[in-house]
């Protein structure tokens, strides 16, 4: 196979070794089951396999598929991870490339070590003189050709679809859904064609060029043509995370209709995702409902995570990753969790919708 990049090189090369290393290993140790002593198989579930004195037949034939189906299945995601991790240090063509690179040596892969455990198998029910005919028992579900392809389909929309800057994902910028103009407090400048989404008490856009001080304005024209006035409070810049999310302002606003602090108060009991209040006017306002409470997010993203048929263990991974930004909520660690959990899940983005500008919010 002809490659022209360096992923594809240096996964090749992984490729190669862990075949040799599971020749010599792995399906050698199976010949000596039988012996008395015991013997340690690599179970790929952390505590080896124990085998002495056993004929290879039985349960032990079972062990034998079960093991081998699911290391195929962790050495593709295995692969495919990695080949993940280098893609944001080249440009989009590389990285196209790349991923068709993989996709080949991946299915190679996992041709070969389909064809080393028929083969395998065939040679250990036989007496040494006489082989019965070749048997699949695998459960290769996990890690056959849909899968790769889809694999790879996700890692090129999310890295090559889309001219993303050093290949990012940056999936909350897809969610800047709105038009805004920029004007500065002095009147000396204004920007206009600006994407962003306006959240209660905030402005968030990826126009990080954006000379945003306290007193600025954001405008925001309505369906009905009205529009609206944004002062800002606190600029909110946030430096971003490489490879997942670019910098961007969070800014802290208040309508210019609304006092700076409020000569009096008012309490209305106002309940249910989209209640408001109107006194004396039209509504024409357009709500986007995203809870920013911190366990209400923790649990509408494990809510949206269950409804969704992924594989098992890819979906035990994105909860994981969940629990523990919740546990890192306000501490200096949520930022590494955040990137983890956008990480685990790029792949199903649309799973969780608008919960992923939620969670920007509490970077």
């Amino acid at each position: 196979m002809s490659l022209n990049t360096v992923i594809g090189a240096k996964l090749e090369l992984i490729i190669q070794q862990e075949l040799t290393r599971m020749d010599n290993e792995w399906f050698f140790k199976w010949h000596f089951i039988g012996n008395d002593g015991p013997v340690e198989i690599e179970s790929f579930r952390g505590k080896p396999i124990r085998y002495g004195g056993i004929a290879y037949s039985g349960s032990a034939v079972g062990v034998y598929w079960d093991t081998i189906s699911r290391y195929r299945k962790i050495k593709v995601s295995d692969f495919f991870d990695m080949v993940e991790a280098e893609l944001p240090k080249y440009p989009k063509h590389v990285r196209e490339q790349a991923i068709k690179e993989a996709v080949g040596l991946i299915k190679m892969f996992a041709s070969s070590i389909q064809r080393r455990a028929i083969e395998k198998d065939r040679i250990l029910r036989g007496d040494g003189f006489k082989f019965p005919k070749p048997h699949d028992g695998g459960r290769w579900e996990g890690s056959n050709q849909l899968v790769i392809d889809a694999r790879a389909k996700g890692l090129l929309e999310s890295y090559c679809d889309q001219d993303l800057e050093q290949g990012g994902k940056y999936v909350v910028e897809r969610m800047m859904n709105e038009t805004l103009s920029f004007v500065k407090a002095d009147g000396t400048g204004r920007k206009d064609g600006i994407k962003g989404l306006v959240t209660e008490g905030k402005v968030i856009t990826f126009d990080s060029s954006l000379p945003v001080q306290p007193d600025d304005r954001f405008l925001r024209e309505l369906p009905s043509g009205l529009m609206e006035e944004y002062i800002v409070e606190d600029p909110g810049y946030q430096g971003g995370i490489l490879g997942t999310i670019k910098p961007h302002f969070q800014a802290r606003v208040r309508r210019s209709d609304a006092p700076a602090a409020p000569a009096r108060t008012i309490i209305n009991s106002i309940q249910g995702d989209n209640a408001r209040i109107n006194i004396d006017s039209i509504d024409s306002s357009q709500n986007l409902v995203i809870s920013t409470s911190d366990n209400e997010i923790f649990d509408q993203l494990r809510e949206r995570l269950a409804g969704v048929s992924i594989e098992a263990e890819e979906k035990a991974r994105i909860n994981e990753a969940i629990d523990e930004m919740e546990t890192a909520k306000g501490t200096p660690a949520f930022r590494e969790k955040y990137q983890g959990f956008m990480a685990a899940a790029a792949n199903h983005a649309s799973v969780f919708g608008a919960l992923l500008a939620a969670l920007a919010m509490l970077i």
